[in-house]
């Protein structure tokens, strides 16, 4: 009976891998599918069109304030009370999400509408612009909420064929564009969303009736608040320069006209973030190993190493062909080349970002959030400095690379001081030998 065990263990591991492998995939290939089309876009939209659609967008960061980290709170509790055999309170906690994201629903179409509709008299682009983008961020919301139900391998089997559909849909819906220009865009923007909504109602794992019970709220925000600062900092320091460009009323054009640039760096980041999401689980597992905290540092510079050789690699040639490419390719967006170019200086220096992998893994808190804030805060100020006194769309784009360059440097001594004082703590064979560590032997 021994083999036979062993081979239904074997082929259990095969199988999970492969399910992992497909969700991974089908993740991958709606990213880069949002990612191509809204390229695709540049070549049909003014860019007064593009950057009607950013500064709204950006406008959603205050909106997400209301998720309070709901979905990442759910996805933690449903394992964990699934996993202790507690299905009845799984089923709780599934029903007060649903009731919390109804709720945030509600409150943000009224925040959003309060923000956004004083701009509905610049113009007709501005009124589909607002109807689309409420509706996308509400059918988005909830389509977060329902991924974040799914659990088991038939869960993530059915997910992954959804999401491959979504990227199919949207590329189907890209005709729109040029079709009917920005109307089309809104109508695409709007639509796919609550596609991709009906599509996970079928799959929904749970089928509770929505209320909200105090207990089981207040497991959800205990866990998910903390996750979610982080990814929230993230996408305000992602905003930054929109959200500064919007406060000194620079024109609409100008907005968009950035926007290729940060096309250039999410694309130019997909490998880097990809990499973080494969070192963490990674370093978790030998952590728990009890490998020393030196080689977990140096695997993690190591993984850094290959992101930022990366962004080199391909952004070199990438600077000499832009200014080829683009005016050729996206005639509208000619004046967008230097800070597209900027924009491969500041991926380099921002691929640095898998050595942050460890922080949580040493539940370094503190040195995760000071890269995130230093990011913020750098951001944030620099714009504030330069667009006085520059050129708009060069001041934000400068800005963009000084703050990402000092990220890289408080991630760089963050994440050393943070090994340095796990060794401290966790005394290991080799490195970070201070003082305080020989001490503490």
């Amino acid at each position: 009976m021994q083999p036979v065990r062993l081979a239904s263990h074997l082929f259990a591991a095969i199988r999970a891998r492969a399910e992992f492998v497909a969700f991974a995939s089908a993740t991958s290939i709606q990213a880069l599918g949002a990612l191509i089309a809204g390229v695709a876009c540049y070549r049909w939209l003014e860019p007064s069109d593009i950057g009607v659609w950013a500064i709204l967008q950006s406008y959603q960061v205050w909106v997400d304030l209301l998720k309070l980290g709901i979905p990442s709170g759910l996805t933690r509790q449903i394992a964990y009370h699934l996993g202790r055999g507690d299905s009845a309170t799984a089923s709780e906690t599934v029903s007060t999400a649903e009731g919390a994201t109804l709720a945030t629903l509600g409150i943000g179409t009224v925040v959003f509408a309060f923000i956004a509709l004083p701009m509905a008299a610049r113009g007709t682009n501005w009124k589909w612009g607002i109807g689309a983008a409420a509706i996308a961020w509400a059918a988005s919301t909830y389509a977060a909420y329902i991924q974040a139900t799914c659990r088991s391998t038939s869960d993530f089997r059915s997910l992954s064929r959804v999401l491959v559909i979504d990227a199919a849909v949207g590329f189907a819906l890209l005709a729109l564009v040029p079709a009917l220009g920005f109307v089309g865009f809104c109508l695409r923007s709007a639509v796919q969303p609550m596609l991709l909504v009906v599509a996970l109602h079928t799959i929904k794992p749970f089928s509770n009736r929505a209320h909200i019970r105090l207990a089981q709220l207040t497991e959800l925000l205990k866990i998910g608040l903390p996750l979610f600062g982080g990814g929230y900092l993230l996408q305000l320091a992602g905003n930054a320069e929109r959200l500064m460009l919007s406060w000194y009323d620079i024109p609409a054009s100008v907005v968009g006209l950035f926007s290729p640039a940060q096309s250039v760096q999410s694309a130019m980041l997909l490998l880097p973030s990809t990499v973080l999401a494969y070192a963490y689980p990674k370093l978790s597992f030998q952590h728990a190993r009890s490998e020393s905290i030196s080689k977990l540092w140096r695997k993690s510079l190591l993984a850094s190493g290959v992101s930022i050789g990366f962004c080199v690699c391909l952004g070199i040639p990438l600077w000499f062909l832009i200014p080829t490419l683009v005016p050729t390719l996206f005639p509208k967006f000619g004046a967008s080349v230097l800070s597209m170019q900027l924009a491969l200086v500041a991926a380099a220096f921002l691929a640095i970002r898998p050595a942050t992998a460890l922080l949580p893994v040493l539940k370094a808190w503190w040195a995760y959030y000071l890269w995130v804030l230093v990011l913020v805060a750098s951001k944030f100020s620099l714009c504030f400095v330069l667009i006085p006194r520059l050129e708009p769309l060069l001041a934000v784009s400068l800005a963009n690379v000084a703050a990402c360059a000092i990220t890289f440097f408080a991630i760089l001594i963050g994440s050393y001081y943070a090994c340095k004082g796990a060794a401290v703590r966790m005394p290991d064979e080799g490195g970070f030998k201070s003082k305080a560590s020989q001490d503490h032997r």
